[in-house]
């Protein structure tokens, strides 16, 4: 960011610099420049203006706010947002992972993360769920992509996610935290170590390396066209009452000491 900002500077300091250059050298001329100033009051102008817009646009609004507002599902309590688990992240990924398991049965996608600041809201409280809700979960259009990755790259991803103290993760991942390192992991009972083929569902940004995941990016992947958010509003429509999975997927192994 910096040196996109100091470039131009740059630039802009060479010409200054060349324009009173060539203008020291030009031929001396004199010009009569002239300028007029007053105050317009231009409220009641725009006034009215505004309110002839606003009556276009207010039967898109209010059918925009229909669907906003649908009443899609309930949260039974609230949950928040905590590394290194907790019911809103598990809530996240769990959301990803049953929908693209049914999007795409024939892949075995064996489980979901996403990263934890994708998750835009630190709370979300009990009660009934809109569409407007899962909107600001996950305001950005981050679409699924599935990923196969070796038990390398595998245990560097949630190497990763143990540096970063926590992501959201997916029912039947789990590991400890030890030094900055994911050790003693298993996804659905079995070793990373055990198979060299696992089959992840992230959001693009992180597939395309996003939040340092650099690593990934000469993975295997199908790209497909869902919007995440999408996959939320599906799981919460098809499950309707969302009980949160307070099981501890991810343990910081130094604090149990």
């Amino acid at each position: 960011m910096k040196r996109t900002l100091i470039k131009p500077l740059h630039q802009f300091i060479l010409l200054g610099v060349f324009t009173m250059g060539f203008l020291a050298c030009a031929p001396k001329q004199a010009y009569v420049v002239t300028s007029t100033n007053s105050n317009q009051n231009i409220s009641e102008e725009f006034g009215a203006v505004d309110a002839d817009v606003l009556k276009i646009i207010d039967p898109y609004k209010s059918k925009l706010d229909a669907q906003m507002d649908e009443k899609i599902g309930e949260f039974t309590s609230t949950m928040d947002k905590e590394k290194p688990t907790s019911a809103l992240t598990n809530f996240m990924a769990d959301a990803m992972l049953d929908p693209a398991r049914k999007m795409y049965p024939s892949l075995g996608i064996d489980a979901a993360m996403m990263n934890y600041g994708g998750v835009r809201l630190n709370s979300v409280p009990k009660g009934v769920v809109t569409v407007r809700m899962m909107y600001e979960l996950m305001p950005f259009d981050n679409t699924l992509v599935i990923m196969t990755l070796d038990s390398i790259k595998m245990m560097r991803l949630l190497d990763r996610i143990a540096d970063s103290k926590g992501w959201p993760i997916s029912k039947g991942i789990y590991f400890e935290i030890v030094d900055g390192r994911a050790v003693n992991a298993t996804i659905n009972g079995e070793a990373i170590k055990s198979k060299n083929s696992w089959v992840i569902a992230l959001p693009n940004y992180v597939a395309e390396g996003g939040d340092n995941c650099d690593f990934l990016v000469d993975a295997p992947q199908e790209q497909t066209a869902v919007f995440i958010r999408e996959l939320l509003i599906d799981y919460v429509r098809d499950n309707k009452i969302i009980n949160p999975a307070l099981d501890k997927r991810i343990i910081v192994a130094d604090e149990d000491k």
